[in-house]
This record gives structure tokens, C-alpha cells and sequence, in this order.
């Protein structure tokens, strides 16, 4: 596997300009917030998992917030790059930004960037999904997790789609390798699950990693081929794919399954958060979201503040009792 660093120079250490005003533009007390737009930041590309489900919770989320709220997708560095500037902005109640445990957490203690992950204020989570294999429907001899495994034995397959140097998929590959037998010789890094899904549907690359969530868009078009469920739970986005548990291999939930996090920059008052945090309830609780939940299968849920930076700190101690972190940084 050869090395690169994908922690962009501009990316990671820019923050938006729109950020920067809001922080300008804003003395008001709290008695008149909101006041101005939110901004979201999504630390992948547009059309994964934790992208899709952003844009299925803003619509609610903006009616019970009474301001608008903008996706900003800043991917790049198995998702440090938004959540550095995440860190960086203004603590003034107009930024959050996803930080999806375990996977944005894996790449923090991977990569070791000069910020504190846990410095920043719990929000409030939406949601959550397992990691699923998909294949190039090319291959349609490949039709479950015992097949690819024997593809790859058998060199048939090489190459593997992940999302990042350092990201919880990087985590998932080596133990698809060290645990599953799936060998591989090279992985190939995508800033997401959009990106990843379409390197197969295009086989750029022949196999890879994606959430349920971003999958089953492409699954339903005919664009890729979903094989295996890595969580040791069914999902009912995939309900006819058996987790690989069940097949005989190892739990590895504490990285294939993901909470979607949200927090605040450092220093957001209390006041300002919880009213964010309220409306995101509403939002996840909403007629709509609730719909699209039954109808695909992706699970919504809501935690509160607190819970939501307890999650982070538990997901922190899990990567580094679990995880040989040294091995991710080679």
C-alpha cells in the first residue's frame, strides 16, 4: 500500500468565510438566536451515508430551528479536514458538523492532528448504520461474503475501496484481511461513500466498503451488487443479507457499525446548544423523516447533549483498546 497524506493543506486548515462573519455579525444575546443561518459540515462527499442522511434531517430540522441550515460537505482525510474546521469555527451557535464514531474518531488517533477531538460540545446524534461489501455487478458470480472471500484467496480480486488513510474502513480492511481471509494486495482511499460507491458501479475498482444508507441508492439502480453485512446485526435497508456473524466470522462491530454524531465547536454556550439539539429531535422524530426511515430501512434515532459526547469518549477508548492503531499509520 503506498502512503499518502491526505490531510489537505487548504482543506483541513481553511475554515469557511461564511463561518468567520457569522462569528463577526453575531453580538446579540441569546434571547434573539437564532438569528442567522446554520451551518452544517459534512465531512464526506455528497451522496453518502452520512451526507444522505444530513439532507433527510435538514428540512424538519430548519422549520423547528426557524432558520435555514446549509450542508457544507468538506471531505478529505477520512473526514479531519471538516472536522478541523469544526473545530476551529466560531463558537457562536451557528456551526455544527458530523463526526461519525468511530470512523472520523479511528482517523483522529490514526493521523494525530494538532486539535483535541474532545474538546468539542456534544449536539445530538440522528442515527445509525452498519458497513456493508459491494462488488461490481460485472461480477455477479460473487453473490455473498464465502464467494469474495474465495475471489480474492483465488486472485481474482486484488484491489479494495475504503474511504481514507486512517478512517475506520482502514481499520475494517486490515481485519477483513487478518481475520476474514479476504487478501488483498492494495486499498485504494475514496472521500466517502459516494466516491467509493461509483469507483465500483465504474470498476475503477471491483469491490469495496459503503454504508447501507449510501448503497442502496445505487444497489436499486443496477449500479453496483451489495454482498455482505459486517455488523453482527440484520439491517432492514438489506434485509436479505445475513451478517457475517452469522456466516462464522468475527464481530467486528466496534468499527463496522456507526453513530451519527453531531457537535459544536469548543466553547458554544449550553443555551445555544440545546436549542439546537431541540430541533434536531423534532426533526428526527418528524412525519417525514420517520417515512423515509420505514421506507428504506435506515435506522433514525436521537441522543441528547450529553450523551452524544459520552458516545465519543466511549468510541475513543473502544478504537484504542481494539484497534492496533500503529499498524493504520504503516
Amino acid at each position: 500500500m503506498k502512503r499518502r497524506d491526505y490531510l489537505k493543506r487548504t482543506g483541513a486548515l481553511a475554515v469557511p468565510a461564511t463561518l468567520g462573519v457569522a462569528g463577526c455579525l453575531d453580538d446579540a444575546d441569546d434571547g434573539d438566536f437564532p438569528s442567522q443561518t446554520l451551518s452544517w459540515i459534512v465531512p464526506f462527499g455528497e451522496g453518502g451515508g452520512t451526507d444522505t442522511y444530513a439532507r433527510q434531517v435538514q428540512g424538519p430540522m430548519q422549520e423547528a430551528f426557524g432558520e435555514s441550515i446549509e450542508i457544507d460537505n468538506q471531505p478529505g482525510a477520512g473526514g479531519l479536514n471538516g472536522a478541523q474546521a469544526l473545530h476551529g469555527a466560531e463558537p457562536n451557535g451557528y456551526t455544527i458538523g458530523s463526526v461519525n464514531l468511530p470512523s472520523v474518531i479511528t482517523s483522529w488517533l490514526v493521523q494525530e492532528p494538532d486539535f483535541d477531538m474532545t474538546e468539542v460540545e456534544g449536539v445530538g446524534s440522528i442515527g445509525r448504520y452498519p458497513f456493508m461489501l459491494i462488488v461490481n455487478p460485472a461480477y455477479d458470480h460473487i453473490t455473498d461474503l464465502d464467494e469474495l472471500v474465495d475471489a480474492y484467496q483465488d486472485g481474482e480480486f486484488t484491489q479494495f475501496a475504503m474511504q481514507g488513510i486512517g478512517h475506520s474502513t482502514h481499520a475494517i480492511a486490515l481485519l477483513l484481511r487478518d481475520e476474514y481471509g479476504m487478501e488483498w494486495e492494495d486499498i485504494v482511499p475514496y472521500d466517502g461513500g459516494g466516491p467509493t460507491n461509483e469507483a465500483v458501479a465504474t470498476d475503477e475498482v471491483p469491490v469495496g466498503i459503503a454504508t447501507a444508507t449510501s448503497a442502496l441508492g445505487p444497489s436499486e439502480a443496477g449500479d453496483i451488487n451489495v454482498v455482505a453485512n459486517l455488523s453482527s446485526s440484520e439491517t432492514p435497508v438489506f434485509p436479505d443479507i445475513a451478517p457475517a456473524t452469522d456466516l462464522g466470522y468475527p464481530n467486528i462491530d466496534f468499527v463496522s457499525e456507526t453513530v451519527l454524531a453531531k457537535f459544536a465547536p469548543p466553547g458554544t454556550d449550553q443555551d445555544r446548544i440545546d436549542v439546537i439539539s431541540e430541533a434536531m429531535e423534532t426533526a428526527v422524530g418528524s412525519d417525514d423523516v420517520q417515512a423515509w426511515s420505514d421506507d428504506t430501512g435506515n435506522a433514525v434515532d436521537y441522543t441528547d447533549p450529553a450523551e452524544t459526547h459520552d458516545l465519543l469518549i466511549e468510541s475513543i477508548e473502544s478504537i484504542e483498546d481494539s484497534v492496533d492503531l500503529a499498524q493504520l499509520r504503516e
